[in-house]
């Protein structure tokens, strides 16, 4: 592998990870240690151009008997040491090595085989699958990346380099393997620092024509990020009540919880995160944080499972692409463990944070209407939105139903139908930027009496000197002004277009029922139908009410767990009148 890399960067000094497993004999009590004892370590393999194979082979094994005593180091203490920033990895290739397992079970023991997809943290994993006389190897890229070459073409290229190596003889030299590189490629690599070996030089591949890193997406603030991780923290930890301060690994965390954690972290803000940056501080106030310093990537793809595994129907989380879905993570871990929960939300196209027009609702209905089949094929499918994604919802159901696609439920919380504008809404709007102009004409007044102040203490300075700064300024009393600020801003709202109440225009209806989860207090301009208008919409409406009095706090604690209970106790109604 390292000469794979020195073959693609041109460096003589080589950098990538390996898979340590294993129960040390010295370690007191192994033999009674329930868990898995596996870790990731660096390996740096330097390739002099003029060392023999064979001594080079030697060195490299006496460098990993060396290594063997710290194969507890975690990955965290290993970046630090370093002195690498939390957005930096130490290495972006990881070697996992395979080799079979042969036990004689206990007869009342029995073993069934799973097939399951592996994978890593890190761009490239290179797995060896030992066998009795061979060795398969298998190249696996995450998400978003690419190499120089495709992968079979780079397994192609190590195997040719693993036969040249068994061939080697004593005299043979590193510069006369075939493709060693003595200079540096013209793509170079990931150069980690200049005096650091290099890893391998992968480049980062858009998604659907979109970049990964578009902003184009509302943040969250620092306060609901804490709630969001303490209640991973909880579900990872298994820990009911946790300290203000406390360290993950203190708390019984280790590196599956921790890959567990990341994974939850990543599906619940749909970003990009190096665990190294996530645990760089350890804490729920630490990650976060480091969560709102940075843009960090968004993910591509429509569809994230917040929990894939359950009995029970799959809930679809529906989301338009410029809202943040942390309250759905919230919701959905008061929800049947039982109960698989994904959440559906396009990737934004721009970087600019702006809503839905509703002239885009139908096209990307299709589109969540696809991603959604590749997890359930058929209906009747289970689903909830919230805000545009309410909107967007009742656009799926439209089209399932054309499609003779059924669905047992459809929950919309706390969200208007369209064509429920008060004509209110408008004349709130006009005396919003009354109150901005006369507030503009105010500030405007005062900066011109404190200018003609100005020039009159300037003036008594220069014509009178005797008159001090001391008595100008006692005698000229001088109010602060505030800075004139900004006109309210007049963005799109989908409000705006969808109408006003008593003016819907003749639309096809939605057949199937929908539950409306809604707090008791609407804003003013709304209509007052205790459905919230969507009776215009639907053949059947049902309303339940919620507490709390603030629309954007009803995915949050503790709303968050009232609206999922009421959630959960519908579905479990709806599956037993089905049976």
């Amino acid at each position: 592998w390292s000469l794979l890399l020195n073959h693609y960067s041109g460096s003589q000094d080589t950098l990538f990870g390996v898979v340590v497993s294993g129960r040390p004999t010295d370690l007191p009590g192994v033999e009674s240690m329930v868990g898995s004892f596996v870790n990731n370590l660096p390996v740096r393999i330097r390739l002099p151009v003029d060392m023999r194979v064979l001594e080079w082979l030697k060195s490299i094994q006496r460098d990993a008997l060396k290594r063997a005593p710290f194969e507890y180091v975690s990955a965290s203490e290993l970046q630090n040491w370093c002195n690498l920033a939390p957005q930096q990895t130490l290495f972006d290739s990881i070697i996992v090595w395979l080799s079979p397992a042969v036990s004689e079970p206990p007869g009342e023991v029995r073993f069934k085989t799973l097939s399951a997809d592996m994978g890593t943290a890190w761009p490239l994993t290179l797995s060896v699958e030992e066998g009795e006389s061979s060795l398969s190897l298998f190249a696996q890229f995450s998400s978003g990346y690419r190499a120089p070459e495709s992968a079979p073409e780079m397994l192609a290229r190590l195997a040719t380099l693993l036969t040249e190596v068994v061939g080697a003889d004593s005299q043979t030299l590193l510069h006369g393997i075939e493709g060693f590189s003595h200079q540096p490629a013209e793509q170079g690599g990931m150069v980690v620092g200049q005096d650091y070996p290099v890893a391998v030089p992968l480049a980062e591949l858009p998604s659907d024509g979109r970049s990964e890193n578009v902003a184009g997406r509302e943040r969250s603030n620092l306060a609901l990020l804490e709630e969001f991780l303490r209640i991973e923290w909880q579900q990872v930890l298994d820990i009911a009540g946790l300290p203000e301060e406390g360290d993950f690994f203190e708390l019984g965390g280790n590196s599956l919880k921790a890959a567990s954690l990341l994974t939850r972290v990543e599906n619940g803000l749909r970003k990009r995160l190096p665990i190294m940056a996530l645990f760089q501080c350890p804490t729920i106030k630490g990650m976060a944080r480091t969560l709102m310093e940075e843009e960090w990537p968004l993910l591509s793809g429509i569809t994230f499972p917040i929990r894939s595994r359950g009995e029970l129907p799959p809930l679809f989380c529906i989301a338009s692409p410029e809202v943040n879905t942390i309250g759905y993570s919230i919701l959905s871990r008061h929800l049947s463990d039982d109960r698989p929960v994904y959440v559906l939300q396009s990737p934004p196209e721009t970087a600019e944070v702006r809503q839905l027009h509703a002239d885009e609702l139908t096209g990307l209905a299709r589109q969540y209407i696809e991603a959604i089949q590749e997890i359930q094929p058929e209906g009747p499918y289970h689903m909830v939105g919230m805000c545009t994604g309410a909107q967007l919802a009742i656009e799926i159901g439209r089209q399932l139903e054309r499609d003779s696609q059924g669905i047992d439920f459809m929950g919309l919380i706390n969200t208007w139908a369209f064509y429920t504008v008060s004509k209110r809404y408008h004349f709130q709007k006009i005396i919003n930027r009354a109150k901005y102009y006369k507030n503009r004409i105010d500030t405007l007044i005062e900066l011109d009496s404190v200018a003609r102040i100005s020039a009159v203490r300037e003036t008594l300075l220069t014509k009178l000197p005797w008159v001090t700064q001391t008595s100008v300024s006692q005698g000229v009393p001088v109010s602060p002004v505030s800075p004139v600020s900004q006109p309210p801003a007049d963005n799109y709202s989908i409000i705006d277009d969808v109408g006003w109440a008593g003016k819907m225009p003749v639309t096809k209806k939605y057949f199937g029922k929908i539950t409306v989860y809604r707090q008791r207090k609407q804003p003013f301009w709304r209509t007052t139908d205790a459905d919230l208008g969507w009776g215009r919409h639907a053949e059947r409406v049902s309303v339940v009410f919620v507490p709390g009095d603030q629309h954007l706090k009803i995915l949050r604690e503790p709303c968050a767990r009232v609206l999922a209970e009421k959630i959960e106790e519908d579905l479990q109604a709806l599956a037993a009148h089905r049976d």
